[in-house]
């Protein structure tokens, strides 16, 4: 079983917006077969190809500056993220428009934030230990947003995860549209391993102002 949940906010005065049911948090049920398979492979590619010239995500064994020592999760779903906003299968829905998400360090702090919450204890949901919400989070550490969205997530790997938060319907506001929405240009990724063995995943996306 995976646990998603999605947020999208546009403006400051903006609605969250949550799953079409109106439910915050979603259980789905397994993946189809052909789904998974199809998209293992592809995902297990992009993770073995290395990452785009344009986006630097964080090594934690690395000294600064040097050169990433081992592949971290955070990283891996980096390449996921821009593989599936730039496959030419989504063009509809990103309108040829959708450029990979650049890294950064300020919202990959935040979303590691809420992702150690909800791995130790915290209600799967995108308000924080201190009643935030997620774009209550980018205005306190002055971020300056027009529009951002949040994924979460709870799953055994990164390629499952972003397989079932992409297995959703197409030009709906959800996990899928976060991603592949044109407009947000950064984004920030914090995978935490709970004592359960899952990874809870945030994935923080911004356009910035």
């Amino acid at each position: 079983m995976r646990v998603l949940a999605a947020a999208l906010r546009f403006g400051r005065a903006g609605a969250l917006v949550s799953r079409p049911d109106g439910a915050e948090n979603t259980e789905i049920a397994d993946l189809p077969n052909a789904f998974l398979v199809n998209y293992l492979g592809s995902a297990l590619a992009v993770i073995n190809r290395g990452v785009n010239g344009v986006t630097t995500a964080p090594c934690e064994n690395s000294a600064a500056g040097g050169p990433c020592q081992t592949d971290s999760a955070e990283l891996q779903m980096l390449r996921l993220l821009n593989t599936d906003r730039t496959a030419p299968s989504q063009a509809a829905e990103t309108r040829g428009h959708a450029r990979a998400l650049l890294w950064d360090s300020q919202l990959a702090a935040l979303a590691h934030t809420h992702s150690q919450e909800l791995a130790f204890g915290r209600p799967f949901s995108h308000m924080g230990a201190n009643g935030s919400s997620p774009s209550d989070r980018l205005t306190k550490r002055g971020i300056q947003w027009v529009s951002m969205g949040e994924n979460i997530a709870k799953e055994q790997n990164v390629v499952l995860a972003e397989a079932a938060l992409m297995n959703e319907p197409k030009f709906q506001p959800n996990h899928r549209a976060n991603i592949l929405n044109p407009n947000f240009t950064i984004v920030g990724i914090g995978i935490v391993t709970g004592p359960d063995g899952a990874l809870y995943i945030t994935q923080d996306f911004v356009q910035v102002r």
